[in-house]
């Protein structure tokens, strides 16, 4: 179930693929859940007003525990339309003992410093999704692994 939300748009009225687009890749290192950004296009005419740009990443993660799962967001100083596209590396500490997680990116735009106060501005989305534990990891494999499509057959080819 979780592997079907990447990319799943908190808003579809405003999607955040309108104002940008980034991959994420996330790793544990020790304690810590390490997230990469690495920005693909950022569509500054969007909003004309527009001059900056920040991101904001909320990570949920969670284990098989009855405890509540747990939360925690950073995000980027404004960043200047048309400057060169960035990778970013956020850090979240005292992770220790998360099996599950799961990734939201929001972008916001701007001028100077300030949000513009314009629902159009905005985009969030489920950017990644996943699992640290060996035998989900392996579940979804074989999951992958049924649904990769096959070759294509015309007519008269054999089996």
């Amino acid at each position: 179930m979780l592997s079907q939300l990447p990319g799943m748009e908190i808003n579809e009225i405003y999607p955040l693929q309108r104002l940008g687009f980034c991959t994420t890749r996330v790793e544990k290192q020790e304690d810590n859940i390490v997230i990469n950004l690495h920005e693909i296009v950022v569509q500054s005419e969007t909003v004309a007003e527009a001059t900056q740009y920040q991101y904001d990443v909320l990570l949920l993660w969670w284990n098989r525990s009855k405890d509540p799962a747990q939360q925690d967001a950073q995000g980027t100083d404004w960043i200047d339309m048309g400057s060169k596209l960035h990778q970013f590396e956020f850090v979240f500490e005292n992770t220790a003992g998360a099996t599950h997680w799961l990734v939201c990116l929001h972008m916001v735009l701007g001028t100077a410093g300030k949000r513009l106060e314009t629902m159009k501005a905005e985009g969030m989305n489920i950017a990644a999704v996943g699992s640290f534990d060996k035998k989900e990891l392996a579940l979804l494999k074989a999951d992958q692994e049924v649904l990769k499509p096959g070759p294509v057959r015309g007519r008269g080819q054999g089996k």
